[in-house]
């Protein structure tokens, strides 16, 4: 028995025999008229993908997940050490606690977008092969993103700790879950994105590494959004998504109470749902004959 997928409709090649030969032709569901319970019913495929991802990244290496935290630790390091001493960056607290928080945010973000958009030509072989909905690939991704995330935040008590730094528990409460929602939309959306695309245009695995370098110096990674000047840029920049996810993530390290539905967060998060849900969508144009072009 052979699948294979061909201008939106899924062929099962089943052979009885030499002399004897049967085609079922299934329709592809449409792309504007998503299926979700049957993407569902593949959630054992789903975690299968992300365990897989998670054991293949940390096979035979020796530090393990251990690079997941070394990462934004050695940039936190250049960056406090080097970068901000030049520039002179006042915080409401301390910077490398600071730029710590705005890296394994940032790490998080860009690596979903990063291996979502490499994700469909890295599984070519069993797409051509078998069907099951596609953005489960993409989608999957972002479970080890999460894994390495978790593992960052590992050791923010002993900089807290060694920087004098405390924790705000309202705030924690409050900013946290809306800061996580706000860059899994933004990010996985972009991801589908990219993803789509790659599959028909190669190029992109050129302009997603581009895309990331140049998101990451227009978004207060390092520095507070207060230092732009004048006000209308400012607004500008926190437009993005990503810099208002990476501001109130921060906010759980501020002593001033966090203006939780403020104008800033409530078009983030909008923008962040349009993201998701246009990507999706996009994908799921995109998907229904890549087979024909990966």
């Amino acid at each position: 028995m052979f699948y294979f997928l061909s201008e939106g409709k899924v062929f099962l090649d089943i052979r009885m025999s030499e002399s004897s030969k049967t085609d079922i032709v299934i329709n592809y569901p449409s792309w504007w008229k998503p299926d979700f319970r049957e993407i569902f019913s593949y959630r054992e495929l789903f975690f299968f993908f992300a365990w897989r991802d998670i054991k293949v990244r940390y096979k035979q290496a020796v530090f393990g997940f251990l690079w997941a935290i070394l990462q934004p630790l050695i940039l936190m390091i250049v960056f406090s050490f080097f970068w901000a001493r030049a520039v002179k960056i006042e915080t409401e607290f301390s910077y490398p606690v600071f730029v710590y928080s705005g890296l394994a945010l940032w790490m998080l973000i860009s690596s979903v977008i990063a291996a979502a958009s490499q994700s469909m030509v890295e599984h070519a072989n069993i797409i051509r092969k078998v069907y099951f909905p596609r953005v489960i690939i993409p989608v999957s991704s972002f479970v080890v993103c999460i894994f390495d995330f978790c593992m960052t935040l590992l050791i923010f008590p002993l900089l807290m700790f060694f920087w004098g730094t405390g924790v705000n528990y309202h705030n924690l409460l409050v900013c946290l879950p809306i800061s996580m929602i706000i860059a899994v939309n933004s990010s996985v959306g972009a991801g589908l994105f990219f993803a789509a695309l790659n599959i028909k245009y190669r190029d992109f695995r050129y302009v997603v590494p581009f895309f990331l370098q140049m998101t990451f110096f227009l978004t207060p990674v390092l520095f507070p959004p207060e230092l732009i000047k004048p006000d209308y840029l400012k607004n500008i920049v926190m437009l993005n998504p990503l810099a208002v996810a990476i501001s109130l993530f921060r906010k759980i390290f501020s002593c001033e109470p966090a203006i939780l539905f403020s104008n800033t967060v409530v078009i983030a998060l909008i923008i962040s749902l349009l993201l998701l849900i246009s990507g999706f969508f996009f994908f799921r144009k995109i998907e229904i004959t890549c087979a024909d072009h990966i």
